[in-house]
């Protein structure tokens, strides 16, 4: 099953919840969090959801995005799904089918310096030996980081030095930089 087929495949539930994501974008969203924590609300969100979305905790809980029984972003690598393990194109082509779907853009970039609009983000792909992790970066040039299931949003100032310390050191230690992704929000305003 292709991501695309997995993500048109949702039941009624989940299409009210990619319908309210959609609705969010259109107002305009980008980036939001700054420096707040995620907090332990029984919402799960990963790495891809606070670098593409980057909610408040009450944006979180108003679009129930991290509710463990939607996991709209859930398979984006789930190899038990997919029957393959995961590739940096294969995590590529899925988030690309997601970020249509919910209504944003996304352009690779080359690496060289970016001067960014309002209505853009630019997010990393690290990727090793099919473990994955995406990062976000802030407007004021750093960079964020939520790994796993900690609650806490890590911050550094280059992305070389993501994985240097804390609980996923160890996991994410051999991890290396796949590619920069410019996120656009067409609905946003750019000046």
């Amino acid at each position: 099953m292709e991501y695309l087929e997995y993500l048109n495949s949702f039941d009624i539930f989940k299409q009210r919840q990619l319908d309210k994501i959609k609705a969010f974008i259109k107002g305009g969203h980008v980036p939001s969090r700054k420096t707040q924590d995620y907090i332990n609300s029984g919402r799960y969100v990963n790495c891809f959801e606070h670098a593409l979305l980057n909610l408040t905790n009450e944006q979180l809980k108003e679009l129930d995005v991290g509710d463990s029984t939607t996991k709209l972003f859930g398979g984006l690598a789930n190899t038990a799904k997919f029957n393959v393990p995961p590739t940096p194109q294969s995590i590529e082509n899925n988030m690309r089918a997601l970020i249509e779907k919910i209504g944003l853009k996304v352009d690779a970039s080359d690496g060289a310096p970016l001067k960014l609009t309002k209505n853009q983000w630019l997010i990393a792909l690290y990727f090793a030996d099919s473990k994955w992790h995406f990062v976000l970066q802030e407007t004021d040039g750093t960079w964020s980081s939520k790994e796993g299931w900690t609650l806490r949003v890590k911050r550094f100032t280059e992305l070389n030095r993501l994985f240097q310390e804390g609980a996923f050191a160890t996991y994410y230690k051999l991890l290396e930089l796949q590619k920069l992704y410019i996120i656009t929000n067409p609905y946003a305003e750019s000046e």
